[in-house]
């Protein structure tokens, strides 16, 4: 998802909600929050990992799990936001691993770090700012994708965070210490350490905070110490000390926030100063910071809290009266009509029901997460599909048009199409006429001024594969025939065999076509009314006669063309990428053109120029 206005106020002049059970929450006893890359919200608690999509949670219980030994890390709860949809939970020497695709937890977790690392035994892990995976291993090397390696050093203790920018990777250990790796070299630049007196050597917890610097939370029995180290000047300075544990720390623009045991803490990004935030105002009523054991900053500029045993608080900085700072619920702003509103809503898919039953959790499911493509039986094609737009601030304020782009160039409500959007806030789209093959969607959230786009590409199974048990009859008795009637069924043959020649007036306007849109291949949004334009016709004329004249719609005759010069690009060696090739044809975006692809030659792009050259060298 693209980062909108994360702007976010101080945190004493939000209105927050609860959210907890009664919601949907898996339990009330928050440990961690985070934000997946696609924009859903990760809240882990005693019992389960809850999904969140601002309208309904999905609880997969913990114990699902048992994950894989980590002889090497002792430290407190934590969560990593990894690559290709998976989310990493460490906790009591123990790694589970989600797949937020499948909404279902990795058997085999030794399988799962193997094939990223290529190591069998790892005995700690870590995920870098990027999401790339990072092991330490039991002869004490720090081995990342593809085998990756770097080899530690042994007289540091215990390695308790990992952190990279462009060039270096830093290591924070037990010891406070911070060592930084040269990437390419793999030869250690420098060290630093904030600490000499074995001083907060029992926990880590280390963010990004801007301009080269990290923020670091470490504890101890004695108590809790916030930290900034930075990297240019390569110096630790200490924000506050605590006589207690240091829990959570997140940092969002101009701001971060931290919560320990007994109070939350505020601190100004651009001067380091912290404040102390004694309490918040849950629903119009003061509340003690005390309670708070987690908080999260997501993109949309939400402030997240987990509680030790009352679930979640959320507010957003529109939550508060424009005029007066004041705090401001839900219901009220909604009805104060503020058009200030630059935060992110993009619109997935959080549901397919086929028949009564939900598709989550299964394969269907987990290849439409990652390729934007549900494929359905023929049988299926009146199913019926939820997108939400991950409105947390105001869901049921979101508004929706949906574009059948295969069909027309239109955008209509849902009531149009026979379909709604519930009074939660999410778009349920059903009834829509789905063709065999493929059927591009284009879902369009909006909230006052602003709108953002999702296309999902739904290919219904073609109707005659629904009935090969039927077809299978039907070939017995067409074989009586044709022994009954060879002659009447060889005639038959003969002209359905017979070519569609065109004369000569014909041949002139398609060949005449297909020159304008070869002419405009890199025209952004040439389109099928401009095409009609062109040719001095009415949309609906054009559409007949080529329909008449050569059996496909203008929609796929431009599309046909911009695939065959894409085919041109890819096999000649010009140094073209698939992105750089959809660009140069005319493709919105190379997934669309990997999907027409599919759709027309059986193969994605990168594998027909596989398949091409391995023709070509035989």
């Amino acid at each position: 998802m693209l980062m909108g206005n994360t702007s976010v106020a101080q945190i004493r002049q939000m209105i927050f909600n609860r959210i907890d059970t009664y919601n949907g929450l898996g339990d009330d006893r928050v440990y961690h929050i985070l934000q997946i890359r696609d924009g859903r919200m990760a809240i882990t608690t005693h019992n389960a990992v809850s999904v969140y999509d601002a309208v309904t949670f999905r609880n997969i219980p913990l114990d699902a799990s048992k994950g894989m030994r980590l002889d090497a890390y002792n430290g407190a709860y934590h969560c990593y936001v990894g690559k290709n949809h998976l989310l990493w939970i460490k906790d009591n020497h123990r790694l589970k691993c989600l797949d937020v695709a499948s909404l279902s937890f990795v058997n085999k977790v030794e399988e799962k770090i193997k094939a990223i690392t290529g190591k069998d035994r790892i005995i700690d892990f870590f995920c870098d700012l990027d999401g790339e995976v990072w092991c330490v291993t039991s002869d004490y090397h720090l081995v990342g994708k593809e085998g990756k390696s770097y080899t530690l050093p042994k007289n540091k203790g215990e390695l308790q965070d990992l952190m990279n920018d462009d060039n270096c990777l830093y290591l924070f250990y037990a010891n406070t210490e911070v060592v930084a790796i040269n990437k390419t070299t793999g030869k250690i630049l420098y060290t630093s350490r904030a600490f000499t007196n074995n001083r907060y050597s029992g926990t880590s917890l280390v963010v990004p905070a801007g301009k080269g610097r990290f923020y670091q939370l470490r504890n101890d029995n004695e108590g809790g110490v916030c930290l900034v180290f930075d990297t240019k000047t390569q110096k630790w300075n200490t924000i506050f000390t605590v006589p207690y544990a240091a829990h959570t720390i997140t940092v969002a623009h101009k701001m971060a926030y931290v919560t320990t045991k007994e109070e939350m803490w505020e601190i100004n990004t651009s001067t380091d100063e912290a404040h102390v935030v004694e309490q918040l105002t849950l629903e119009g009523t003061p509340i003690l910071t005390k309670h708070m054991n987690t908080v999260y900053v997501d993109n949309q500029g939400g402030v997240w809290l987990g509680s030790y045993s009352n679930g979640l608080l959320y507010s957003h900085p529109t939550h508060r009266t424009p005029s007066t700072n004041e705090a401001l619920g839900l219901e009220d702003y909604a009805r104060s009509k503020n058009t200030s509103v630059t935060y992110p809503l993009m619109p997935i898919i959080t549901d397919v029901n086929i028949n009564g039953t939900s598709l989550q959790g299964t394969e269907t499911m987990a290849r439409l997460y990652t390729s934007d493509t549900l494929s359905l039986e023929y049988s299926q094609r009146n199913a019926t599909i939820t997108f939400n737009a991950l409105n947390y601030p105001q869901p049921r304020l979101t508004r929706y048009l949906v574009r059948l782009h295969d069909k027309d160039t239109l955008w209509h409500s849902p009531e149009e199409l026979g379909s709604t959007t519930d009074d939660r806030g999410s778009l349920i789209l059903g009834n829509i006429p789905l063709h065999s093959g493929n059927n591009t969607i284009d879902i369009k959230a909006m909230l006052d001024n602003h709108s953002y786009v999702h296309s999902v590409c739904i290919i219904v199974e073609r109707w005659w594969a629904a009935n090969i048990p039927l077809y299978i009859c039907i070939i017995i008795i067409l074989i009586h025939v044709v022994l009954l009637f060879s002659n009447i069924i060889q005639e038959k043959q003969e002209e359905s065999n017979q070519s569609i020649t065109l004369d000569d007036t014909n041949q002139e306007f398609i060949d005449k076509a297909r020159a304008l849109v070869v002419a405009n291949l890199r025209t952004k949004g040439y389109s099928v009314e401009q095409l009609s334009v062109d040719m001095c016709m009415e949309r609906t004329g054009l559409y007949k006669k080529m329909n008449a004249t050569i059996g496909c719609s203008p929609s796929a005759f431009i599309r046909n063309i911009r695939l065959e010069r894409a085919i041109e690009l890819l096999t000649t060696n010009n140094g073209m990428s698939v992105q750089d090739v959809a660009e140069a044809v005319g493709f919105n975006s190379a997934s669309y053109m990997s999907r027409c692809f599919v759709s027309e030659y059986g193969a994605t792009p990168l594998e027909y120029i596989k398949k091409y050259k391995k023709n070509s060298v035989h």
